[in-house]
């Protein structure tokens, strides 16, 4: 019987599983390079390891497209904030995440979504997300398809509280 398992996705381990013990695992440093100018999202192969007997089973080979399901479903976020009274504010933006800590950069690529500042605020708290914005007119969709993913990626398990009952 096979079955994998995998670490935290920060960690980005993933080994392979053969009667309950561990035949194969591989380890993954998330990257963004830059090629001709436009930022890539990669990663580097910091560790892959394989018991002699389970070579030619096709763990690994299991293991690695798990990896890219996994890079797929996390998925990646751009949007071009709107700001009706502070026009400097209005940039295209992208996040950068990892375990050490969260920014927010501007790049050069198309947005997914074009949202109000406001809206932003709704979203990054949980209070709504984007396929219930977008329902609401509150923001524009450039990329229909990307409204799962921000769904997905915008999701929290508990919304924080709002003392004033808003």
């Amino acid at each position: 019987m096979f079955t994998m398992d995998y670490l935290p996705a920060h960690d980005l381990t993933l080994c392979g599983f053969i009667d309950g013990k561990m035949v194969t695992s591989y380890a993954a440093w998330p990257l963004t390079i830059a090629m001709n100018g436009l930022e890539v999202p990669t990663a580097r192969i910091t560790m892959v390891g394989t018991v002699p007997v389970a070579r030619r089973l096709g763990v690994l080979r299991k293991i690695m497209t798990k990896h890219f399901e996994i890079m797929h479903k996390e998925g990646k976020l751009t949007f071009r904030i709107t700001d009706t009274m502070c026009s400097w504010n209005e940039k295209t933006l992208v996040p950068v995440t990892s375990p050490a800590g969260s920014t927010i950069k501007e790049t050069g690529k198309t947005p997914q979504l074009e949202i109000p500042l406001h809206t932003l605020t709704l979203l990054y708290f949980g209070q709504v997300n984007a396929t219930e914005a977008a329902r609401m007119g509150r923001l524009d969709i450039n990329d229909p398809n990307s409204l799962s993913v921000w769904d997905r990626v915008m999701n929290t398990r508990y919304k924080p509280a709002c003392a004033d009952g808003f």
